[in-house]
């Protein structure tokens, strides 16, 4: 079978496309001082025995994009310890795929990624080990995804997240915490 160059050029050019999925970097910005500790410091309590989370594991952070706020749920794990190092934190996520907003962080955060199977709307999930995805629309994938937290009610949020790009604020919710 013969290939033209034409038809590698194509198959080039779909490649490209592909793996940049979510390469984009967005702006940054945090009024987080650097000397401020975690409010992440939780101690584990996952139980060995069934494998679930404690609501002394969880943290929970306000969301707000396109002038709609939204509570979220952040697991207790070395991933989401790192990302809420980060917070307050406002950051440019753009779209991909009609169902995601995504943000590439300029640092690496630690990733135990697992094939999620399914997504649900308002799911928070990071993408390899800096691409922090928030997910609008629920649906089956064969991508794996280190989990980091869900928005408890995700009414409304694909409106607010409406267009290529939005900015999206994440601040740990003092006032809430599990």
């Amino acid at each position: 079978m013969k290939i033209g160059r034409k038809n590698i050029f194509v198959l080039f050019v779909l490649a490209a496309v592909f793996l940049m999925g979510c390469g984009y970097k967005g702006q940054q910005t945090s009024s987080k001082p650097a000397s401020e500790t975690s409010a992440a410091g939780k101690t584990n309590q996952t139980n060995e025995n069934t494998g679930k989370t404690s609501e002394s594991d969880l943290t929970k952070v306000k969301i707000k994009a396109g002038g709609k706020e939204f509570s979220a749920v952040f697991y207790k794990n070395e991933t989401t310890d790192a990302v809420l190092e980060k917070l307050p934190v406002t950051i440019s996520m753009n779209d991909l795929n009609s169902n995601e907003k995504y943000y590439y962080f300029d640092e690496e955060f630690p990733n135990r990624s697992e094939k999620a199977g399914s997504i649900k709307a308002g799911d928070i999930m990071l993408y390899g080990s800096s691409c922090v995805v928030l997910f609008y629309k629920s649906f089956d994938t064969s991508y794996s995804y280190t989990k980091i937290g869900y928005i408890e009610n995700a009414e409304g949020l694909e409106n607010a997240l409406n267009g290529s790009s939005v900015d999206v604020t994440f601040n740990i919710d003092e006032g809430e915490n599990l």
